[in-house]
């Protein structure tokens, strides 16, 4: 599974002045918009900082003031409250960065899903940065923009948020403490269609608005978390044998998406596929049932990706 292979076979030099930095990194911009430093935020509790330096490409409405939208009657997910980000209208990313220890220079960038309404914010992002620390990946959990913009293209901004946010993570990896070339996009559910859509389409979907966009939006791995939708018909989709891997795992009874999707990927049907050429190794699909803790039958995917 290559996202193992992303996790533990890099043998990096470390910076280690920005190695000895733990915890939340946060970003300013300077009055050119560009990252004029980078500051240690001490503590526990995330900080947000903004991806772009003034307002995001085609905001032209004021929304509400974000929110978490979760009240008493809201469902809980094993047990637990969880924050459902409302009415996101500026973008920020959050860098956890892993004990230098175990720092293995390779990143993630985390878009949590939620139809493109709400961001599941913690559940699907916050504490996907926390886990993946502990295993000595950086975590950066992407706030995209929410609900969605464009009633056509509903993943239109939130792609547009995580081009961005790849070239930025790209551009400034010294600084980070993170390589270059080891930058993840893991997507769950419209996340997920936000990340598979970052590396099929080959357009930027804005006009490039400084130096950090002439660098390459295009992540060296995705990981796709149970697909909200087919992506392969979108316009300006290309699927060729340069991908990145991708590692898609699907729900087992999610039949008309996810299990859909992934088949169209790595089988034959009418629908634009992955080439022959596109090597199993770089498209790896595991299913998943929902009672997965208590299931015998698929003990051996509990370890992954660490087993």
């Amino acid at each position: 599974m290559f996202l193992v292979t992303g996790l533990y076979t890099f043998a990096v030099d470390k910076n280690p002045d920005l190695n000895s930095l733990t915890g939340p990194i946060r970003f300013d911009f300077d009055d050119k918009g560009l990252f004029s430093k980078m500051l240690l935020i001490s503590g526990s509790k995330p900080s947000t900082f903004n991806i772009w330096p003034g307002t995001a490409p085609g905001e032209i409405k004021e929304l509400p003031p974000e929110a978490d939208t979760t009240n008493s009657d809201s469902k809980k997910i094993a047990g637990k409250r969880l924050i459902r980000l409302g009415n996101v209208s500026t973008p920020q990313i959050t860098i956890f960065k892993p004990e230098p220890a175990i720092d293995t220079g390779t990143s993630v960038i985390i878009a949590p899903g939620g139809g493109f309404n709400i961001l599941a914010y913690d559940l699907e992002g916050t504490e996907v940065a926390e886990w993946l620390n502990t295993i000595g990946v950086t975590g950066i959990v992407l706030k995209y923009r929410v609900p969605a913009r464009n009633v056509n293209n509903r993943w239109k901004s939130a792609v547009q948020d995580a081009q961005r946010t790849v070239s930025l993570v790209r551009a400034e990896a010294e600084r980070i403490g993170i390589e270059p070339n080891k930058i993840g996009l893991m997507g769950f559910s419209a996340g997920a269609m936000s990340s598979g859509l970052t590396a099929l389409l080959n357009e930027r979907q804005y006009p490039p608005i400084d130096g950090y966009d002439q660098v390459s939006f295009k992540p060296d791995f995705v990981g796709i978390i149970y697909l909200g939708s087919f992506i392969h018909n979108e316009p300006g989709v290309e699927i060729s044998p340069d991908l990145p891997p991708f590692f898609m795992a699907v729900a087992h009874d999610d039949r008309d998406r996810a299990i859909a999707s992934a088949l169209s990927s790595t089988s034959n049907s009418k629908r634009p596929r992955f080439p022959q050429n596109f090597t199993s190794t770089k498209v790896v699909v595991m299913a998943m049932a929902y009672d997965l803790p208590t299931n015998p039958s698929l003990a051996g995917i509990m370890p992954w990706p660490v087993g």
